[in-house]
């Protein structure tokens, strides 16, 4: 005879137990607008960045997410060719070379951590 299964544990939660484990998610969803919302107004989604004030600017030109919407906005409008494209895809590259190590390495620091102070929760 096999265990309990996944069904069986999923009967014995009650309701009040799903509320209580979906608020830090609905939390995080409130907070999550909040930090997006800068980033989002200084790509140049809504609006061109040149009308932005100069320090918003100043962050655009770190986000890759401008040059992605700039190369596509030429490409698609303008049919641009991948030739003229390069003064937006070279960012992208430099990018890619800068933030991808960086990230990695970031998250490494951070998955140490969690293993070291016990805060890493491994299922499965």
């Amino acid at each position: 005879m096999s265990g309990p299964t996944w069904s069986d544990d999923f009967r014995t939660l009650r309701s009040r137990d799903v509320g209580r484990a979906g608020r830090p998610f609905q939390i995080g969803r409130g907070w999550l607008s909040v930090v997006q919302c800068g980033p989002v107004q200084s790509t140049g989604v809504y609006y061109p960045t040149s009308i932005l004030p100069g320090w918003m600017q100043l962050i655009s030109r770190i986000s890759p997410a401008t040059y992605v919407l700039d190369a596509v906005r030429r490409a698609l409008i303008d049919g641009a060719s991948v030739g003229q494209l390069l003064p937006d895809l070279w960012p992208l590259l430099v990018m890619a070379f800068v933030f991808i190590p960086l990230g990695l390495w970031g998250f490494g620091k951070a998955e140490r951590y969690a293993k070291r102070t016990g805060k890493l929760k491994r299922v499965g």
